[in-house]
């Protein structure tokens, strides 16, 4: 008896009629094996992979190569009753891992059923089960139900995982066109009085590392630069500490830290604010997690989107190494997955698949491609009026970058040295380009890590201190009007990241000085920090870092700040300090008592000044129109009686408002 599933029916059925049910018969199990397995985790991590569906080609191309094998196999069972058995086996493949991957999903659900999957016996029940469903089935292998049965599981599965991806692509990929474009074209010029300021933040760059990579040649090359060894971040994770030296304050734990970061980036208290204020044009270079955060930079340029070219090969790896670590049971993956004719996975990679990093090899890189488009792009942007931060996942672990930037596509791990080498490759790089560029002397240049790593350094070697992050961390600065004569300048300072924002706005202040006045980490005071909404302990510290004193000190009721905070400054943030060294502030002592007492309206708006005049039925009341640059339109800028003071029906009552250009 041969087998129906090539039969050649009536002669009135056309070959279509008679292949189209087979070949749907032959689909569920390249499907159940490769497509619905490596589409659930595309579909999960798609934003990580850049929306790159070319990741799945791999799997498309071993479905392929399954539904091949089938198709042969079912022209020689036609003929030869010795492949009945293999094309049982081919059928049931699939539908078998289906229930694998159904109650391996149950595991900690069902009591015990780890055992089929923790355990070489365990394991030894699904080719168990397959010889037995083979057997079963190759005794009704030639009834025609069955090619129908599969034919039709095939339509199902065919048509469900063409129509989830359909729908993705429709609704769920992002419709905005690449960030390459952005880089590539020069942004606005900004003021042509601004030198440009170069912020470099390499994450978990230690001090340890860039000790360990510093040769004669490489002091030379930095020219120009001053190094602070003894310098030291705030936090030992990233967001936090960017808090602090965009805004350079502690967190004193007196609001949520997202508060506290978000303060840093949109708020006055961030120099970023100041930078937008005198005109600079800001944008920044950053991974891919930054994009669409509320910020005062003009422009982000994601690393990811700028390198989304050369970024396929890591993506298409890493989405197969994530396959392989999910599809793969516990009890096979060290034998199996580490092999390198197989995967080649190492230790690292392992504890990171197993911690969901989809992507272990890819961070750094991404970062090193971003820097590379970065420096393509900054030959066409404006020589002055800039202020650019680049922020790179170098020399943060995972290694896989050499001591030259190069990689490999693989799963090979390179040294702690040879990334901190790349990190320092890359400064070179950059202070080389604008050198070539002639922006080197005019510019400001910070180069310090955000944190530091799990480094220490024991008789002139470096070792790994475990689990435990470092807060030491490199701090190299260029300042404005310097050149890149001699060589690097060590200065045993004991300086934080805190710094930053004085080093900055010093440095602007003095911009055009010839040479400069002062180096900007010893000449703070050249413009007063903002202490406004500031606990009056936090107020001090920020102060004194900057090189002012705490002067007179008055408290009133206000219902607007909480006691103990700084409603007002004098003199007002952002200005000169030349002539003073001494703030003084204005600190509310809680809520006003009784009613006639006046309310704080310094800050709010004229519209609830009028709203509670008018309540009030004040008329010895009047509003003055002045004029201040610095607060919004409409803003009460001072009012008469101070806040707190106690009123009558004839106190006369003025307020100031700013009336705008």
């Amino acid at each position: 008896m041969t087998s129906p599933i090539f039969s050649e029916g009536p002669p009135t059925v056309g070959l279509l009629d008679r292949l189209l049910p087979t070949l749907l018969s032959l689909t569920p199990t390249p499907v159940l094996l490769f497509v619905s397995t490596s589409s659930d985790i595309y579909l999960r991590n798609q934003s990580l992979l850049q929306f790159q569906y070319r990741v799945l080609a791999p799997f498309a191309k071993l479905s392929l190569v399954t539904l091949v094998i089938g198709i042969l196999l079912a022209a020689l069972s036609k003929r030869h009753r010795a492949f009945r058995p293999a094309m049982s086996v081919y059928y049931l493949t699939g539908p078998v891992f289906l229930l694998f991957a159904f109650f391996r999903g149950l595991q900690g659900v069902l009591p015990g059923i780890h055992v089929l999957y923790g355990t070489a016996i365990g394991l030894a029940f699904w080719p168990f089960l397959l010889l037995i469903a083979t057997a079963v089935l190759n005794r009704r292998l030639h009834t025609p139900s069955i090619v129908r049965a599969f034919a039709v599981f095939g339509m199902i599965l065919l048509a469900y995982e063409g129509g989830t991806l359909l729908y993705n692509i429709w609704f769920l990929t992002p419709r905005t066109t690449s960030t390459k474009a952005d880089v590539t074209r020069p942004l606005p010029s900004g003021s042509q009085t601004l030198p440009n300021i170069y912020h470099f933040v390499f994450d978990a760059y230690q001090t340890d590392l860039l000790e360990h990579t510093l040769s004669e040649e490489t002091q030379r090359a930095l020219g120009g630069f001053t190094y602070f060894p003894n310098n030291r971040a705030e936090w030992g994770w990233t967001p936090m500490s960017f808090g602090t030296f965009l805004s350079g304050r502690d967190y004193f734990y007196d609001r949520t830290g997202a508060e506290f970061v978000s303060a840093a980036f949109d708020s006055k208290a961030s120099f970023l604010y100041w930078l937008k204020s005198l005109g600079y044009e800001t944008v920044a270079f950053v991974p891919g997690g930054w994009i669409g955060q509320d910020t005062f930079f003009d422009r982000f340029v994601s690393h990811d989107e700028a390198a989304k070219d050369d970024l396929l090969p890591l993506n298409t790896e890493a989405l197969w190494n994530l396959w392989l670590y999910s599809n793969t049971p516990a009890a096979l993956r060290d034998a199996v997955v580490r092999r390198h004719w197989f995967a080649g996975l190492n230790e690292e990679d392992m504890n990171l698949l197993e911690n969901g990093r989809l992507l272990p090899s890819s961070s750094p890189v991404t970062s090193y491609l971003g820097f590379e488009r970065m420096m393509e792009a900054e030959r066409n942007l404006s020589p002055t009026g800039r202020y650019t931060l680049v922020h790179v996942i170098i020399p943060h672990y995972p290694l896989k970058l050499r001591a030259d930037c190069s990689y490999s596509v693989g799963s090979a791990t390179t040294e702690a040295i040879e990334q901190a080498q790349c990190a320092l490759k890359l400064i070179l790089d950059f202070t080389s380009l604008l050198k070539d560029l002639g922006r080197f002397d005019d510019s400001l240049i910070l180069v310090h890590g955000d944190h530091g790593g799990p480094y220490r350094t024991e008789n002139e070697r470096l070792v790994i201190m475990g689990r435990n992050r470092s807060l030491d961390t490199v701090l190299l600065v260029k300042p404005m009007g310097v050149s890149a004569r001699g060589e690097l300048e060590k200065l045993d300072l004991e300086t934080s990241l805190l710094i930053i924002p004085s080093i900055i706005m010093s440095s602007v202040t003095d911009a055009g000085s010839r040479p400069p006045r002062a180096a900007p980490w010893s000449r703070s005071r050249a413009v007063v920090p903002l202490v406004e909404g500031e606990l009056i302990e936090s107020a001090e510290r920020i102060l004194r870092r900057n090189g002012f004193s705490l002067g007179e000190t008055r408290d009133i009721e206000s219902s607007q700040y909480a006691a103990g905070a700084v409603i007002s400054q004098d003199p007002p943030a952002y200005e000169r300090g030349d002539d003073t060294t001494e703030v003084s502030v204005l600190v509310s002592s809680g809520p006003p008592k009784g009613p006639n007492v006046m309310p704080d309206f310094v800050g709010r708006d004229v519209a609830e000044v009028s709203e509670w005049l008018r309540q009030k039925q004040l008329p010895s009341s009047v509003i003055h129109k002045v004029s201040n640059p610095v607060v919004p339109e409409g803003m009460v800028v001072s009012q008469s009686p101070r806040a707190g003071a106690k009123t009558d029906g004839n106190t006369e009552i003025v307020f100031y408002v700013n009336a705008g250009n």
